[in-house]
């Protein structure tokens, strides 16, 4: 039966491992995790609200790395007391919006073995992102509802590796034969889905919150609570 559950999933940094950046060598995977009843009539309204009173429009896409840039969107606002005033009532909405985020994440400076790391790394986070949903989520167990799971699409052979990962997880043939029900849906970058755009606002702060640094335009300290399990995130390299 349907669940009454939307997880989105998107992630923070990219899969290089052998020449990547010194300064951000994290790679991350954040999960949102939403009521579907209040996603509907709370988290979606009050979104495009949102984007209503800035952009005149609702089909914006909201970036995190544009909104800390100041580019896409946010550069049609004229002024920088403009853009400030959008900066602060977007880290209201983020604060208000009624969801919880599990997150893992790897330090690739740590990773004895990067060529072999390499091409199931974003499905090991995906793993680590996924374990706190049996305890704190028990009715998503295979046999009771499936959650709505809408991740952002990477291309073809990266989804058809997520969707084998996620059919591994209904059939308890990983993480110590838990067994959790997933409907995968995959969205384009293009494509206008409030809950991985939150998933993707969320995503970066959580990374520079590993690193010890802070995010100037969403801080961390805006998401700290809606952590589901105990602790700010998963690291995998422990």
């Amino acid at each position: 039966m349907p669940s009454e559950y939307i997880i989105c999933v998107d992630e923070s940094g990219d899969l290089g491992l052998r020449n990547f950046n010194a300064n951000f060598p994290i790679f991350l995977v954040a999960m949102a995790i939403f009521n579907r009843d209040k996603y509907e009539n709370e988290v979606v309204p009050a979104f495009e609200s949102l984007k209503r009173e800035f952009f005149g429009r609702v089909d914006i896409p909201l970036h995190e790395i544009d909104i800390r840039r100041g580019v896409g969107p946010i550069r049609t606002l004229r002024g920088q007391e403009r853009r400030q005033e959008f900066r602060f009532e977007l880290r209201e909405a983020l604060s208000a919006a009624p969801f919880m985020i599990t997150a893992a994440w790897f330090d690739k400076r740590t990773l004895i073995r990067p060529a072999a790391q390499a091409e199931d790394l974003y499905g090991r986070c995906f793993l680590g992102c996924a374990i706190p949903l049996w305890t704190f989520l028990p009715d998503l167990a295979v046999g009771g509802s499936r959650a709505e799971l809408v991740v952002e699409s990477r291309g073809d052979k990266e989804d058809a590796a997520l969707g084998q990962t996620v059919e591994a997880l209904a059939k308890g043939d990983v993480l110590l034969d838990l067994r959790l029900g997933f409907d995968l849906r995959f969205v384009g970058k293009r494509d206008l889905h409030i809950g991985v755009e939150i998933a993707d606002l969320v995503a970066n702060p959580i990374a520079r919150h590993a690193l010890g640094l802070e995010q100037p335009s969403l801080p961390f300290a805006l998401i700290r609570d809606k952590f589901l399990a105990p602790g700010d995130s998963l690291d995998l390299n422990r």
